[in-house]
């Protein structure tokens, strides 16, 4: 599970360095702002827990052995714990609010928000079945919202993303599923 989230804060890290610009899922759902200077920092600092797991990890299991493991398992959950929680920290210091325009715009934002929100817990095991369809729901809701209203265009792609992969994870979820089912009807 630790290596999920490292690896999403590694993508999110690169994204950050190379555009300059902060996954709004990594910051609070798009609530705060950061420079782009500000984002690159980000970027260094969500890189950093992949590397200290596996650098830490082979150093301590080097030094004590089968102990070492332990300690490095512990080493990686600080790392990305201590990490997330002083990101947190920083964006709420260094990020300046965003405050929408009007109503109808934080509908559409907590519509978009929560979609993606969803779309990406819909990774994490079987409850995708049920997580994934909300996700399709906000999105769509959130779609239809800047449609009429021509406003919240900027949430249009998390939206979309958010859609995208409700629909891929329920995809390769449904596989899996029909793959299980068969490998347990045809081993009696």
């Amino acid at each position: 599970m630790l290596l999920i989230l490292e690896i999403a804060m590694l993508i999110g890290g690169i994204y950050a360095i190379v555009t300059g610009k902060v996954p709004g899922i990594l910051i609070g759902g798009g609530k705060h702002q950061v420079t782009e200077s500000t984002s690159r920092i980000f970027g260094v600092l969500w890189i950093l827990p992949l590397p200290i797991a596996l650098g830490g990890g082979l150093v301590l299991a080097l030094l004590w052995g089968e102990a070492g493991v332990e300690y490095a398992a512990l080493l990686e959950l600080v790392a990305v714990l201590g990490i997330s929680l002083l990101s947190v920290v920083m964006i709420r210091v260094m990020g300046k609010p965003t405050v929408p325009e009007n109503d109808i715009e934080a509908t559409i934002a907590r519509k978009a928000n929560g979609a993606l929100m969803y779309a990406m817990l819909s990774f994490t095991g079987f409850a995708t079945l049920f997580i994934a369809p909300l996700a399709w729901v906000h999105a769509n809701q959130a779609l239809k919202l800047i449609e009429q209203h021509q406003t919240g265009h900027q949430y249009q792609s998390k939206a979309n993303t958010a859609r995208t992969l409700a629909a891929v994870t329920t995809f390769l979820w449904s596989l899996a599923c029909i793959c299980l089912l068969t490998l347990v009807a045809t081993n009696p």
